[in-house]
């Protein structure tokens, strides 16, 4: 996909701020998938890094699943297993974690939106999107928690 069908999509998807008051879904059918290793493709091709930030910026927990959502529009998002996934992480002096992710975004979320379950961690970030960890990550928070 190069980077003029993206700046074009771009324009038609009318980014701003007023999240709230989107229309219906422009379409039934995912024009975006994340895949398993948290990279994003849009009409399976993959999705250059720069737009695939971009696009987690307006992604949104939905009950049917995640959409990216503009005051203009909504389109759904297929999701593998996580639709953010983190690579790695530190812990900040005020006691929260800054997270990285796989597409380069980073996410500063408190200790309690950190939740381990059976088949892993699920970190709650802000418009109800839930993240994983990469194996090595997860290990890598396993052993900090389980030391102090």
């Amino acid at each position: 996909m190069s980077d003029n069908e993206l700046e074009r999509l771009l324009g038609e998807l009318h980014l701003g701020s007023d999240m709230d008051e989107a229309k219906a879904l422009c379409q039934d059918e995912p024009l975006f998938h994340i895949d398993s290793e948290g990279m994003w493709h849009y009409r399976d091709a993959p999705l250059p890094e720069k737009f695939a930030r971009l696009f987690a910026t307006v992604l949104v927990k939905t009950p049917d699943g995640y959409e990216l959502r503009t005051p203009a529009e909504r389109l759904p998002v297929s999701v593998a297993l996580y639709p953010v996934l983190v690579f790695d992480f530190c812990l900040l002096a005020d006691g929260h974690y800054l997270l990285n992710s796989v597409v380069g975004e980073d996410y500063k979320v408190p200790e309690t939106a950190i939740q381990m379950k059976d088949k892993g961690v699920e970190i709650h970030l802000e418009n109800g999107v839930v993240a994983g960890m990469t194996r090595a990550c997860f290990y890598r928070y396993a052993d900090m928690i389980l030391v102090d």
